[in-house]
């Protein structure tokens, strides 16, 4: 799924994103919103978002499925 990439974004160098730089990443920003559903995301009051503590469970688990460095 692409909101998988979106994710795996949100790793410790760079805890914040918002539409603006998800695009620039090259993924797609509505992602952020289905996240955000999923409750897997928390929108700040700047309009970033961050990882939820469901959040980060999940980003643990794909990235050891994806073998990236969960930390």
């Amino acid at each position: 799924m692409p909101w998988e990439n979106v994710l795996l974004l949100f790793e410790e160098g760079y805890p914040c994103w918002n539409a603006e730089t998800v695009t620039k990443a090259g993924e797609d920003p509505d992602d952020l919103q289905a996240l955000e559903r999923m409750g897997l995301l928390e929108r700040t009051d700047g309009g970033t978002f961050q990882l939820s503590d469901e959040g980060r469970d999940k980003f643990i688990f794909q990235a050891g499925e994806f073998f990236f460095d969960a930390r």
